[in-house]
C-alpha cells in the first residue's frame, strides 16, 4: 500500500479495551495514526475532525471496536485520514 494515493480501509482497535479504562479514545485515534504510518510510510498523518469526534461520540472511555477509514494522500509524505460513510440503500 505504500504508493497508493486513495485507500479505505478497516482498522480494528478492539485491543485498546483491553488496557485502562481512562481516556481510551485518545489511545484509539494514536492506533489509527499508526496503522496508516505502517502502510504508507508517510511522516505526518492527519486525522479529520469527524473521525476524532466518531472514535469519541460515547465519551473518552468507551470507543467502537472497528472503524472504516478512507486515507487520502496531500503532499509527499502526509495523509489525511477521514471516517469512510457508508450510504444504506
Amino acid at each position: 500500500m505504500k504508493d497508493k494515493e486513495n485507500f479505505e480501509t478497516t482498522i480494528y482497535i478492539r485491543r485498546i479495551e483491553t488496557g485502562r479504562r481512562t481516556a481510551r479514545a485518545p489511545r484509539a485515534i494514536k492506533a489509527i495514526r499508526e496503522e496508516v504510518i505502517r502502510h504508507t510510510g508517510a511522516t505526518k498523518v492527519i486525522v479529520d475532525p469527524l473521525l476524532a469526534n466518531l472514535v469519541s461520540r460515547k465519551g473518552r472511555d468507551v470507543c467502537p471496536s472497528k472503524v472504516s477509514i478512507i486515507a487520502s494522500k496531500v503532499s509527499e509524505k502526509t495523509y489525511i485520514v477521514k471516517p469512510a460513510l457508508k450510504v444504506r440503500a
